[in-house]
């Protein structure tokens, strides 16, 4: 038996699979400054590029956050999937 879709609270409706950006402007401007602080410590310290490139992954990661989310497609209600 194949798991199926939790119905929609409101309408009843089969909710479906969905993704969304996180829109946090401070969680972009940490990630923006991260990045512009690697770069600051990889030309300024010897052994910056040992920290400096694990940060730059790191503000990436922050600045393309995603949240999964279940989305009714007839009343567009949803909420966070776990």
């Amino acid at each position: 038996m194949a798991p199926t879709n939790p119905p929609c609270p409101q309408c009843d409706t089969e909710m479906e699979k969905s993704t969304e950006a996180e829109r946090n402007t401070a969680l972009r401007i940490l990630s923006v400054l991260l990045f512009l602080g690697s770069i600051l410590l990889i030309l300024v310290v010897p052994i910056g590029i040992v920290v400096g490139i694990p940060l730059m992954l790191i503000s990436l990661f922050f600045g393309f956050r995603k949240r999964k989310m279940w989305k009714c497609p007839n009343c567009d209600y949803d909420f966070e999937r776990f």
